[in-house]
């Protein structure tokens, strides 16, 4: 009976502990290689705000993950874990996983320029990312923006460089799947023009069977694009399936939208031509 007794409140111990883990929105991994998120972060001897500072890094400093910590630490609305890391090639300490970027990679044309990007906050369930600008360790620029709705989704950053258009030297997406049917997803598409990151637009891509919605931005290195335009095609619509269950023909599409706009950038917004 006793044996029994110690083996429940072990039990309930190791469940506990369980509970009180908080998920959280990524993870970093041993031997990964990350990018300081933010300016003037804080490297700790231990894993706590409390702990003593090893050393006060800039924006963009290199570290590598030794080992990811059992200790969390929530702030701005969100959950990460502590991690051990190496910096300055020998010197060692531990840092917030919030205080590390997701993605980190330089502009295309203007390599001294770096885009780091991570999360920003979370706000009832609702995500706001964070690009980072950094030049020569120092922040330049910083967009703050919502995300697509909900709190597990995930979004990840690509470059596609001028897309072929003279006068921008980066196009940046965000992008996020729809998880299931209405649910919010898409692309938010970002600018670097003039040594300056711009919002430019947000791109829906959603579907709740039979009606869809799609909004895709077609550029000059694109098959359908156009020398010196930037295409805004938006299609919004309806699938109409046969009513007869041995007919499979395809649905035919009955289009409430299906429009292309074209744009030209000026260096700083798209001029509607």
């Amino acid at each position: 009976m006793k044996i029994f007794a110690s083996l429940l409140l072990a039990l309930s111990f190791s469940t506990a502990a369980f509970c009180d883990t908080e998920e959280e929105p990524y993870e970093f991994y041993a031997d990964q290689v990350l990018y300081v998120l933010g300016d003037s972060v804080n490297i700790r001897q231990e894993a706590s705000t409390s702990a003593k500072s090893v050393a006060i890094v800039a924006i963009g400093t290199k570290v590598r993950i030794i080992k990811k910590t059992e200790t969390q630490l929530t702030l701005n609305g969100f959950t990460m874990s502590w991690y051990q890391v190496e910096f300055n090639s020998k010197q060692k300490g531990y840092v917030w996983g919030g205080k590390l970027a997701k993605n980190s990679f330089r502009s295309s044309k203007n390599t001294d320029y770096i885009f780091h990007y991570g999360l920003e906050k979370m706000v009832e369930g609702q995500a706001f990312y964070q690009i980072r600008v950094e030049k020569n360790h120092k922040e330049v620029q910083r967009v703050s923006f919502e995300g697509f709705f909900g709190k597990e989704k995930d979004h990840t950053i690509t470059n596609y460089g001028s897309r072929g258009i003279t006068n921008i030297d980066d196009v940046l997406y965000v992008d996020a799947d729809a998880q299931y049917c209405g649910d919010d997803g898409g692309s938010i598409v970002f600018f670097f023009s003039g040594n300056k990151l711009y919002s430019i637009q947000k791109l829906y891509n959603v579907a709740d069977a039979p009606v869809f919605a799609t909004d895709t931005f077609i550029f000059p290195s694109d098959m359908e694009g156009k020398k010196g335009q930037i295409l805004l095609h938006e299609e919004a619509g309806e699938y109409i399936f046969s009513e007869d269950e041995n007919n499979s023909d395809p649905p035919t599409v009955e289009y409430s939208t299906n429009t292309t706009t074209v744009f030209q950038w000026d260096g700083k917004k798209l001029v509607k031509k």
